[in-house]
């Protein structure tokens, strides 16, 4: 037979915290063992005699009391003086004996009587079955279990949503303006020429989302309403998907503009090498040794600021690379937490409903 591990992760998957499966089940036990009617428990059940000073009925459910074979009724602990109150109709007797449980202690009067306590089982993972417990009520403890872990990977994928963030990437430097001079042997200057690129280098803003979980995991964990659990994830899902357009729409602008500040560059460096050539014709009329060097010295500047220039535009290319892959990555990963939110939400509500059922069923009996 399988344990209950395995039965549990039939449901949800392979879970690591073998300790909360254990708790789980421990508790969905003792759930079940407060619903099931007593004449299910009675053969279960051990004998504590009250003697007049109480027995321990903590972590044990009262199935049944009697004195001297006549069965005692439960009575609020707010009424328990009546049971010794001679002219109160609950004022007990052998034959018509009450009980009332005080801090932990239950008390037969009068004079005590026979307790009979169904002891809460323990259940561990590793477990293939419950002993002292009916076996045809051990699947709705494992439904039990099974929503809590449902539920626990939800808050978990909830949890990773929420952490979600894009890389910062830091767009590469434009290289300093240079001032083009150069002055022949004469005195005469050629005037100074500067070459710039007006716009700034795009970044990559990242829209706002508008999804929250927290409603949904109230309506889950805490109100156990998974109609409204349902139409909650539907409704944060939809804002989910808005965001991921809203993401491929700022990464659309961005290439946009990044393909205009790429023409503009384009200009630049074409501009700077038609001026390169302008001032080296300019340079080189005089065949004057000195005027040649200043010449090759300007050519030198030109040439240099030409390359950082291309060096520039393909970092770029490279940083508006990395960005498209930055969003797609982030997106990607949206995506998948958000069909993780509406499958386990959606497994919850089965289980629940199951589980509820199978509840029905018991209370009716």
């Amino acid at each position: 037979m399988s344990t209950f591990q395995s039965r549990i992760e039939d449901y949800i998957g392979s879970y690591a915290d073998t300790n909360a499966l254990s708790e789980w089940l421990t508790a969905g036990a003792k759930l079940i063992s407060d619903i099931l009617p007593s004449d299910e428990l009675e053969k279960f059940a051990t004998k504590s005699i009250d003697s007049g000073s109480g027995v321990n009925v903590k972590n044990a459910r009262v199935v049944s009391v009697t004195k001297d074979g006549y069965r005692a009724r439960n009575i609020p602990l707010g009424n328990s003086a009546q049971v010794l109150d001679t002219n109160s109709i609950f004022y007990a007797t052998s034959k018509s004996p009450f009980y009332y449980i005080k801090a932990g202690l239950g008390y037969c009067v009068p004079l005590g009587g026979d307790f009979y306590l169904y002891t809460y089982p323990t259940v561990a993972y590793t477990d293939t079955s419950i002993a002292e417990f009916p076996e045809s009520q051990q699947h709705a403890v494992v439904l039990y279990a099974s929503i809590q872990g449902a539920t626990s990977n939800l808050n978990t994928v909830i949890n990773s949503l929420g952490a979600e963030t894009l890389k910062s990437l830091t767009p590469p430097s434009v290289p300093p303006v240079p001032v083009f001079t150069y002055t022949d042997a004469t005195g005469a200057t050629i005037s100074s020429t500067t070459i710039t690129v007006s716009s700034s280098l795009p970044t990559y803003t990242k829209p706002v989302s508008t999804a929250n979980f927290n409603n949904l995991e109230t309506y889950i964990s805490t109100e156990e309403d998974f109609e409204k659990a349902s139409t909650e994830a539907v409704q944060q899902k939809n804002k989910l998907e808005q965001f991921q357009m809203d993401l491929y729409n700022e990464l659309n602008k961005f290439n946009g503009e990044a393909k205009n500040y790429d023409s503009e560059l384009q200009e630049a460096i074409a501009q700077a090498q038609l001026t390169q050539q302008r001032l080296l014709a300019d340079a080189q009329r005089n065949d004057n040794i000195e005027l040649a060097n200043k010449a090759k010295e300007l050519e030198k500047q030109v040439a240099e600021y030409t390359n950082s220039l291309q060096r520039f535009q393909v970092e770029v290319a490279s940083y508006q690379a990395q960005v498209s892959e930055n969003v797609q990555e982030y997106a990607t990963s949206i995506q998948k937490h958000s069909g993780q939110v509406s499958s386990y939400a959606g497994l919850i509500a089965t289980l629940k409903a199951e589980f509820n059922d199978l509840i029905k069923v018991l209370m009716r009996k």
